[in-house]
């Protein structure tokens, strides 16, 4: 028996930001009902709204220029938002402040490359305009520059920027520049990531090492701060804060050697030789008694004896049953377990801690190791008298739709029920409809014979895919006719793959989630033979 549940959402979703320099204008994007374009406005510091209006923005951030003139952003220029074709040059437009988006200027785009993806930003100082070029969701992109300095600030027509690097073999993201170089973040020969300098002046491209790769842990993100310092932060099972000396890249000092919390906000200040730092703020949930919950570390061996993090979250004297995969976008897993009043909520967060040799282990043709390493997860959870089998749900939207769909059928005597999320179901068509097609790097190419053969050994139970993700009902009927335990359907009407959602619409939906959770678990316990499926859409 299936049972449908209906939702209908009507909303209006503050997507992207960006402030003038000098904060006296705010350019805002706003999406509806979920959708991924948006429509980008104006308004004042001192709340006036101005006429510019932008239609069509997708996949971009908004960068002013620092006069104010006008602001850069990306769309897709032969589509209007409402096709569900296949999207194809991803392009970045200048607007001027005061015309009609009609008006604005095509920068730069790619036409040899229909898959391509760009964005652009303007450095601090406003000096220059780096481009970044990546195709689909390739963590590898190119790296291009233009001296806005040289033309005064105006855009006038398509430019032609100076490459940084033209090849896409690694990963570079441009951090700050001096007069006569750039420095960048690059996994170019160092899986780890490494800090360069590259000169911008000299005839011939000349590249310097200033913060070497370590072996253990991850170079995660460098900031410049303070004039003359850096703060680099490395991965190392959790976060650790360096500054180093702007000028000489010597190591300045450890500022932070356990793991940032998300809920504080920390302030330091530099003097001299020393370093002083206080907790500026501290988010708090009313009724919350952090003394009431323990954390600890642990770690088990995955199916190729990849080691997965686990951070355990719990309360005491409660029961644990619900195994949760969270969905960012590449790599291999650390787990996050989270306990809650009567059931167990473990994430899996795909952490790119330990660099990109450990992202190729868990794409393409290496996309099972993935899914060994979250059945491994339940099974340590069930080793270790977490919870059983029959008290464990699991829980995937988008890719980890599909992470659950296949580690339902691979192992369905793990799990006591399965919340299946806007999955992405149909891994046979997936690349042929809008932005499906930035996926391939990570999936594979289904139309490449090869590709098409370990693709295909993922998706034996989901077929075809259509408007409105149509590839749930699919996927539903074809668990009705292979089993007998109830199905329970949730479909969003009007709504997106999961942004666009007011808050008090997300706490419902996840009441909601759990409430099935918990009916598919009491059903598990008492008569119901194989797993129970709950497929949202």
């Amino acid at each position: 028996m299936t049972y449908f549940i209906k939702t209908v959402y009507h909303s209006l979703y503050f997507r992207i930001s960006s402030w003038t320099k000098d904060g006296s204008i705010l350019a805002y994007g706003l999406s509806e009902k979920g959708s991924d374009w948006v429509t980008v406005k104006f308004r004042t510091a001192d709340r006036i709204d101005l006429p510019d209006v932008i239609t069509g923005v997708k996949h971009s951030s908004l960068s002013w220029m620092r006069d104010n003139s006008g602001l850069f952003y990306c769309k897709y220029p032969e589509h209007k938002g409402t096709s569900v074709e296949k999207h194809e040059y991803h392009s970045l437009y200048f607007h001027k402040m005061g015309t009609d988006c009609s008006e604005d200027v095509l920068v730069y785009d790619r036409r040899d490359h229909a898959d391509y993806m760009i964005g652009g930003t303007v450095t601090d100082d406003g000096r220059y305009l780096i481009i970044d070029v990546s195709r689909g969701c390739d963590p590898y992109n190119l790296l291009y520059y233009y001296d806005l300095k040289a033309v005064e600030n105006k855009i006038m027509n398509k430019i032609e920027p100076k490459p940084l690097f033209d090849q896409l073999v690694a990963k570079y993201d441009y951090i700050d520049h001096d007069d006569s170089s750039m420095l960048v973040l690059t996994n170019k020969d160092a899986p780890m990531f490494k800090l360069i300098r590259i000169n911008i002046t000299a005839p011939s491209t000349v590249i310097e090492e200033v913060v070497a790769e370590q072996q253990q842990n991850k170079l995660d993100w460098v900031a410049p701060v303070a004039n003359d310092r850096m703060v680099v932060a490395y991965l190392e099972d959790v976060k650790v804060l360096y500054i180093y000396d702007d000028m000489l890249f010597s190591l300045y000092k450890c500022i932070l050697d356990s793991s940032i919390c998300a809920r504080s906000c920390f302030r330091g200040t530099i003097i001299s030789d020393s370093y002083r730092d206080w907790e500026m703020r501290r988010v708090t949930v009313k009724g919350m008694d952090e003394r009431q919950f323990t954390v600890k570390q642990v770690f088990f061996q995955s199916k190729d004896d990849t080691k997965v993090i686990i951070v355990i979250k719990m309360r005491s004297q409660i029961s644990y049953n619900l195994l949760y995969y969270f969905t960012v976008k590449i790599l291999r897993f650390r787990l996050v377990i989270l306990y809650c009043e009567k059931s167990l909520l473990l994430s899996f967060y795909l952490f790119s801690e330990y660099g990109e040799t450990w992202h190729t282990q868990g794409m393409r043709e290496n996309k099972q190791n993935v899914f060994d390493d979250f059945i491994g997860a339940a099974e340590f959870l069930i080793k270790e008298k977490y919870t059983s089998n029959n008290k464990l749900a699991i829980h995937g939207g988008s890719n980890g739709g599909l992470l659950v769909g296949v580690c339902s059928q691979q192992r369905p005597d793990l799990f006591a029920a399965v919340l299946n999320r806007v999955g992405v179901l149909d891994m046979l068509r997936f690349h042929k409809f809008t932005v499906g097609g930035a996926w391939i790097p990570e999936f594979g190419n289904p139309d490449d014979a090869n590709d098409f053969k370990f693709i295909y050994k993922l998706v034996y139970s989901f077929i075809n895919l259509n408007f409105n993700n149509f590839a749930i009902y699919n996927f539903q009927a074809k668990l009705h006719m292979k089993q007998r335990n109830p199905l329970l359907v949730r479909v969003e009407v009007k709504a997106g793959h999961g942004a666009g959602k007011p808050t008090s619409k997300v706490f419902l939906a996840a009441g909601a989630r759990y409430e099935m959770e918990r009916l598919r678990i009491a059903s598990k316990m008492t008569s119901m033979k194989g797993n129970i499926a709950v497929l949202l859409t």
